[in-house]
Order: C-alpha cells, then sequence, then structure tokens
C-alpha cells in the first residue's frame, strides 16, 4: 500500500527488468484484468518489472466517496506511484478506463512514460462517457438495494465481480461519474510525443470509434492500432492481445540509465 494524497492504494510489483505499468478499466483491479488472464504473467516472463495498481475505488484500494476523488486524481495516483518507486520512465499500459488513465498521465507528465498502450478505449467521447454513466446509474441503484440493477450489471460486465456493500457500490459510482475529467483537448491528446500502440476487439462495438478517432487524430505520430479478437470484455484475453503489446513494448527499450 502507498498514500496517493490521502488514499491508501493496494499495488504488485514484481520482477526486475524495465518497468511496465498497468492500469485496470472500469469495475475491474490488478488480478482480474492482468494477472487472471496472464498477461501479467506474460511479461514477467519476458524479464519485465510489472507494477500493477487497483485504482482508488477498487479492488483492494481506499473507496473514498465523491466524484471528485476520481477523474484526474487518477492519471496523478500513477504518476505518484511512479514517484514512489523512483521509477523515472516507464512502459505505460491501460485497458477500458484505465486508457482514459494513462492518456491522461501522458498529457499531464510526458517525462514519465517511455511508451504508451491503449487498450479497450480511445479518446474519451461523450458516447464513452454515457456508456460508463449507465453503469454508474445501476451501482447507484445497487447501492440502494434494488437487486434488479444487479442483474443488469451482471449482464454488462460479464466475469468481473459486483460489489457486496453499498459503500463500494456508491464508490464506484462516484468513479464512472468523474471520468469526464480524464477528458483530453485535441492538443492534450496529441501531446505526448512517443511511441504508441492501440489494441481494441474487433466486435468492441462500444469503443472501436473512440479508438479509431484517437488513431486518425495522431495520424504521423507514430501510433500503431491493432485490431485483436473479441469484445470489449475480452479483448484482452486474447492470445494476439499480449503478442502484440510484448512485441511493441520489444521495439522500444527504455535506457538504461
Amino acid at each position: 500500500m502507498f498514500n496517493s494524497n490521502g488514499v491508501k492504494l493496494f499495488f504488485k510489483d514484481e520482477g526486475k527488468g524495465q518497468p511496465v505499468v498497468l492500469v485496470h478499466g472500469y469495475l475491474a483491479n490488478h488480478d482480474n484484468q492482468w494477472f487472471k488472464p496472464g498477461i501479467a504473467q506474460a511479461l514477467l516472463a519476458k524479464g519485465y518489472r510489472v507494477v500493477a495498481l487497483d485504482s482508488r475505488g477498487h479492488g483492494q484500494s481506499e473507496k473514498p466517496l465523491g466524484e471528485g476523488r476520481y477523474g484526474a486524481e487518477m492519471s496523478e495516483d500513477v504518476a505518484r506511484l511512479l514517484k514512489h518507486l523512483r521509477i523515472a520512465k516507464a512502459h505505460v499500459v491501460g485497458y477500458s478506463m484505465g486508457s482514459w488513465v494513462v492518456q491522461k498521465l501522458a498529457a499531464d507528465h510526458p517525462d514519465l512514460v517511455h511508451t504508451l498502450t491503449v487498450g479497450g478505449a480511445g479518446w474519451l467521447t461523450p458516447v464513452d462517457q454515457q456508456a460508463v454513466n449507465l453503469l454508474a446509474d445501476q451501482l447507484d441503484r445497487l447501492a440502494s438495494g434494488d437487486k434488479n440493477a444487479g442483474t443488469l450489471l451482471k449482464e454488462k460486465i460479464g466475469k468481473l465481480d459486483l460489489p457486496t456493500v453499498p459503500s463500494e457500490a456508491r464508490a464506484l459510482r462516484d468513479a464512472g461519474r468523474g471520468v469526464g475529467k480524464l477528458c483530453l483537448s485535441e492538443p492534450e491528446a496529441k501531446a505526448y510525443p512517443g511511441p504508441m500502440l492501440g489494441l481494441i476487439g474487433a466486435d468492441d462495438d462500444t469503443f472501436r470509434p473512440s479508438m479509431e478517432a484517437l488513431h486518425k487524430l495522431r495520424l504521423g505520430m507514430g501510433m500503431e492500432l491493432v485490431v485483436v479478437g473479441g469484445d470489449h470484455l475480452s479483448a484482452y484475453e486474447q492470445v494476439a492481445f499480449v503478442k502484440k503489446l510484448d512485441e511493441f513494448l520489444g521495439t522500444h527499450p527504455v535506457p538504461k540509465r
């Protein structure tokens, strides 16, 4: 655990090679996003140092209430964690909401990001925000005791676990409603100058347009876009996902200090 502006965050730090920071998506956590599908293990087997945190409101991290405790604070959490671990520059990988978190990090702290990989979501759009807000609304209903909301949520989140305590559901609600603070202007979305990879599921009908919009925005800036199999809830489990990620990281090694 470490203290990030008053919020205790859980993280794993394994391996001794080039650092790769993994940031999970909305309603996920470090374990079910990166370890259960074998992504973290594959990176460790290649000799990388893997740093994976539970974002505030999620997993084993503290769960503050209030939309203002989320949004941009989540990208600052990653910056604080890197500084806490004395990591000067890292490969940074985010999926879904984590994609928006790491894009914000790269815009605000480009010196910390050696390569940027965004999976499952691209340039944050109003359509993306609406999709997250719908989940946040169901979490609000779940926290109020509406069992039907739990059924609807389970249909949307697949293998991910539902919160079992009302306070946890409210924290996740606030995290979802705070997503808008991760929105980047066009200049901000183009600010990060380094190597960038986009990974999106072929059947991800909700978020694929935002990934394609980001790729179009960054044409000529070295962003590679790869379409893998699966939808939003399964693209990161595809062999092609981790294979391409490993290939990308290997092409752009972090220089030794």
